[in-house]
Formats: structure tokens, C-alpha cells, sequence
């Protein structure tokens, strides 16, 4: 009985200890990791910045959960107000030369692709160059790479030139199947985000805005796509109808979707000739991370304004432990935030980035409430994102003005 209870103890210690053990490394690991975020490689001569478009885009840099990447389970993202800032500096540092973009399976909203886009348009009125280059694209990820002054495809490489469309899934049949019934309060004939769990199809409205929506994202992307690549927004709908992404990669060529076909090595050898890089030499690449770091553009000053994030769904609390990676918006720590903003003498204005879907009815009237006394206060804007739909737009109008994306999707839909 004795020997029995020592090893019983001395598992119980043993385990203990290693559970001690493993936090202190789990601690060590995050804070060397946000440690390493911090810091920037120093910016050479005749540097190219290199954009990845690869992976899922998101709001802001930082919004992956950190214990997915100890997990090695981390999944490639594309942080939208990082790929800003750096293109910004990028544009104004005489060490870069140029950009260079690697296309690949972007999965992006409209508003978001069109965002970047655009401000790879402004880098390029710094007289700087673009060149793109992928084994693959897929249609966001060209309509971005459309704006370069070079874009090349592998000869063996896939390019996705489609449509929009939309395929929503219903739920209803199997709920029935499995005695389930949703009990929803629903007010508003085009108020769709329900349909799933109460119709076995699309309702007429909802097809209406849908169709609506989708018709103009895609006449947007096709007027810009054609002044960028010189040609005509009926011949790229005439691609788009071509299964180009099934289609040999000169089909793309032809159409004045790319300049060429070539390998990675012919696209080495021209950013070397671009930048002057001898042959015997290496390239020197920035990542958008690291540049996105390097020096600010302006001294800090005691006036300032505030951009705040509301980001994800909105909702009364946080929620338990998580693993997701998704954002949320809890109008407990909002309110607190926006009342910090209000009582803070040195911020003169506010913007708020809103990219939201909606959520808790309730928690969106604290918000808004909270947005119109700071309002009272000093000015704020919104500026929409990819979405400012239902509660994400209530909170938007207690604003002074609103501004959005001409593919953003707002109103309370």
C-alpha cells in the first residue's frame, strides 16, 4: 500500500511538473514570436518588395491565433492594412526599386482585392514598376496582379477568369429529417441571412439582391481589368465564358489576359535586368512584413486620429476559450474603447474601419449609442470595408459620414 501511494505521488509530481514545464515553453515560444514580429531586416539597395498573393486575405495584420502556429496548423494570410502601409512606404523609399507579385489561390472579398489593387495603382505613380508572375491564379488574385506592367504565367500554369456567382446551402430538408425546427423572428422582405434554415430554395428577393450585387462587383472588376490590360470589358466577359482556367495558358496570351508564358527563371533574369543586379549576384527581396516595419513616413504628433478596427461579429461578450481565428466585435470592450477615444484630449478624430457582417441586435444599439456621444465630441468616419451588412451598417450610421468601396456590401442585408 505504501509503495503503491509513493508511485501514485510521484506520477501525480511527475506530471505536474511536466505540465509546468511545457507552459514555460509555450510562454517563452509566443513571446519570442511576438518578439520577432517587432523586429525588420534593414532595406537594401536596388530591393524588389515581394507580395505573395497566397492564402486568405483578413482585415489586419495580427489576427491569427497564435496557438495555431504552434500548432504548425497556421494557414497563409494576406493582412490588408500591412500590404497598405508597406506599398505606401515602398512607394517613397529610393531603395526599392520595384514590386514584384507572385500570384496563387487568393481568396479574397471583392472590397478587399479592389483595395490593394487600387493601392498598387497609387505605388505606381512613383514611376516604380510592377511585374507579376504564377503557376496559378485565381480570379481575385488576377485582378489584382491585372494592374502590373508585366504579368506571366507558367506555360504549364492555370489562370481563372470566371464570374461571380453564388451558391448557398439549405439546411431545412435535414433539419425535418432529423425532427429539427428553426423558430426565427424575421422582419424584412430581402433580410435573407436566415433563408437556410427556413426554405428549401432562394426566395425571389433574395435572388433579386444577390443578382443585383454580384452583377455590379463583376462590371466593376471587368471596367477595370480592361483599362488596365488595354482591351474591352465584352472581350473579357467573352474570356470569363471560355473556361479559360481549363483552357491552354496562350488562350490567355491571346486574349490580352497576360504577356507571355514563362518559367520563374525568365522572370529572374528580368527583375535582375531591371534592377541592375548582376548575374552572379542575388536579388534582394522585402517582405511586405518587413517593410510595413521599417521607418514611419511621420514624426508623431499631439494631435491625432484614431482608427479603430471593428472587425468580425458583432456580439454582447467575448465568448469562452477559442481556437477560431475569426474576429469579433463585443460591445462590452467597444464601448469602453470608444469612451477611452471620447475622453482622450489628444485624438481629434476617429475613424472607424467597420468590416462586419452584424450579429447581436442589442450589442449593435450599445455600440451605435456609444458612436453618436463621440460624435458629440469630435468628428468620426467610417470607412466600410468587404462588408458593413446588418448590425455592421447600424453602427456605421451613428457616424458624421460613411464611406465604402465601390464593391463594398452595406445596408442591412
Amino acid at each position: 500500500m505504501k509503495d503503491f501511494i509513493k508511485y501514485t505521488m510521484a506520477t501525480v509530481v511527475g506530471l505536474v511538473l511536466v505540465s509546468i514545464i511545457m507552459g514555460v515553453i509555450t510562454i517563452v515560444s509566443m513571446a519570442g514570436m511576438m518578439a520577432s514580429e517587432g523586429m525588420s531586416s534593414p532595406i537594401e539597395k536596388k530591393s524588389v518588395l515581394r507580395i505573395t498573393l497566397q492564402g486568405s486575405m483578413t482585415e489586419r495584420a495580427g489576427e491569427e491565433n497564435p496557438l495555431t502556429q504552434l500548432g504548425g496548423s497556421a494557414t497563409q494570410q494576406i493582412a490588408l492594412d500591412e500590404a497598405l502601409q508597406a506599398l505606401e512606404k515602398a512607394a517613397k523609399n529610393d531603395k526599392i526599386e520595384g514590386i514584384y507579385i507572385e500570384g496563387g489561390a487568393l481568396a479574397a472579398y471583392p472590397a478587399e482585392a479592389q483595395e490593394l489593387r487600387q493601392a498598387l495603382l497609387d505605388f505606381k505613380k512613383s514611376g516604380k514598376w510592377i511585374v507579376a508572375y504564377g503557376d496559378t491564379y485565381s480570379r481575385e488574385a488576377y485582378y489584382v496582379c491585372s494592374v502590373a506592367d508585366r504579368v506571366y504565367l507558367n506555360p504549364i500554369g492555370m489562370l481563372d477568369w470566371s464570374g461571380i456567382s453564388s451558391n448557398p446551402m439549405f439546411f431545412t430538408g435535414l433539419m425535418k429529417k432529423v425532427g429539427v425546427k428553426m423558430q426565427v423572428f424575421k422582419v424584412g422582405t430581402y433580410k435573407s441571412a436566415v433563408e437556410p434554415y427556413i426554405a428549401e430554395h432562394m426566395s425571389d428577393a433574395n435572388r433579386e439582391q444577390v443578382t443585383s450585387y454580384q452583377q455590379s462587383i463583376w462590371q466593376n472588376m471587368l471596367k477595370e481589368v480592361a483599362k488596365s490590360r488595354k482591351t474591352t470589358a465584352q472581350a473579357l466577359n467573352l474570356l470569363a465564358d471560355s473556361l479559360t482556367f481549363l483552357a491552354d495558358p496562350q488562350t490567355s496570351v491571346k486574349g490580352g489576359l497576360i504577356d507571355k508564358t514563362c518559367y520563374p527563371s525568365d522572370v529572374k533574369k528580368e527583375l535582375k535586368k531591371r534592377t541592375k543586379t548582376d548575374d552572379d549576384e542575388s536579388l534582394c527581396f522585402v517582405s511586405v512584413a518587413d517593410m510595413a516595419k521599417s521607418e514611419e513616413l511621420n514624426d508623431k504628433v499631439d494631435d491625432e486620429v484614431a482608427v479603430y478596427y471593428a472587425c468580425g461579429e458583432i456580439m454582447d461578450k467575448a465568448p469562452g476559450f477559442s481556437a477560431s481565428q475569426q474576429s469579433i466585435i463585443t460591445a462590452s470592450q467597444m464601448t469602453k474603447d470608444l469612451q477611452s477615444l471620447r475622453e482622450d484630449d489628444d485624438v481629434k478624430a476617429v475613424v472607424l474601419r467597420v468590416n462586419s457582417p452584424g450579429g447581436s441586435a442589442y450589442a449593435s444599439e450599445q455600440i451605435w449609442h456609444e458612436v453618436q456621444l463621440l460624435r458629440q465630441e469630435k468628428p468620426v468616419i467610417v470607412s466600410m470595408g468587404a462588408l458593413a451588412a446588418s448590425g455592421g451598417y447600424y453602427i456605421s450610421c451613428g457616424a458624421g459620414k460613411n464611406f465604402a468601396e465601390p464593391t463594398t456590401l452595406t445596408g442591412s442585408i
